[in-house]
């Protein structure tokens, strides 16, 4: 207990040393230690924290290119988030304590408990503003996952399973293209992102350079192209995507005319679609009907 004391004292003291530049800074930890992660962020951005003792673990970074001092404090940030670790700033000190410990300074930090292989990893963008492309993949992503934007770098900063990155680096490979079209997600509430998909395909509305797909993880369409187009779209969707419609069995008890009779110039009324109507023999003529509402 005392070396961690002594540890985070040192850190301190490190932090605090003079720097001749602050310099851009290449990351590619592997489940590296977090406390040796928090030292490299006080050497870069010359910030000065004291970790509480139960600050630990290991945490892995990956960033394809150097990172500025700014970009690496947002990068801290996700990470300690994921870790349910926060900072509570001071005026020339920041401490780092769990989550727990901040509480009755900073409701409503928690954000639950997370599990699992999580990484941190910046997303370069080369033709796209940063903040309209998170725009579109914040929704797409799991409640646990953190995106965090740093709009004068062009970069994204995304915490979340390991399993997950490849989907959206895809995606967002996608909407980093130079000749893109404006890109939205539409979700879906009732249907399946996969089948609507297949219905608006079929109806080959799609212009030249429009594109159109599904991401079942969130149940949502990704929709690029004109304006026209995706209104198009999102009309569809709107008049498909309602709730099934429920069935009701209701007995309709005639006064004169009969069951059978009447039963059969139902069906030819609703053309055999979306009712069933049965007719029964008895006292009064009594028609069972099933009628779709």
């Amino acid at each position: 207990m005392q070396f961690l004391r002594f540890s985070a004292l040192l850190l301190t003291l490190c932090a605090a040393l003079p720097h001749v530049t602050k310099a851009q800074v290449s990351l590619d930890l592997r489940d590296a230690s977090l406390r040796d992660f928090v030292q490299i962020v006080a050497q870069s951005t010359g910030r000065n924290f004291i970790l509480d003792d139960r600050v630990q673990g290991s945490v892995t970074v990956v960033a394809p290119n150097e990172v500025s001092p700014g970009a690496i404090y947002e990068i801290f940030l996700n990470v300690l988030e994921l870790n349910r670790l926060t900072i509570i700033e001071g005026d020339e000190t920041d401490r780092i304590v769990p989550i727990d410990v901040a509480r009755e300074l900073a409701p409503g930090a928690d954000r639950g408990r997370r599990g699992g292989d999580f990484e941190t990893r910046v997303i370069a963008l080369d033709n796209s503003p940063a903040q309209e492309i998170a725009e579109v993949v914040r929704p797409l992503l799991p409640g646990e996952a953190v995106l965090s934007v740093v709009p004068e770098a062009g970069l994204l900063i995304l915490s979340d399973r390991r399993e997950n990155f490849q989907r959206i680096v895809k995606l967002v490979d996608r909407l980093d293209s130079p000749t893109r079209s404006a890109i939205e997600t539409i979700p879906l509430r009732n249907g399946k992102a996969a089948e609507m998909l297949g219905v608006i395909n079929a109806l080959s509305i799609a212009p030249p350079g429009a594109t159109l797909s599904a991401d079942p993880r969130s149940n949502a369409l990704i929709v690029s192209g004109t304006p026209e187009f995706r209104d198009r779209v999102r009309n569809v969707v709107a008049q498909l995507d309602r709730p099934q419609r429920s069935f009701a069995t209701e007995v309709v008890r005639l006064n004169y005319a009969g069951a059978e009779d009447m039963a059969e110039v139902i069906r030819q009324s609703f053309g055999g679609a979306g009712a069933s109507i049965g007719a029964a023999a008895g006292e009064g003529g009594a028609a069972p009907a099933t009628t779709g509402i």
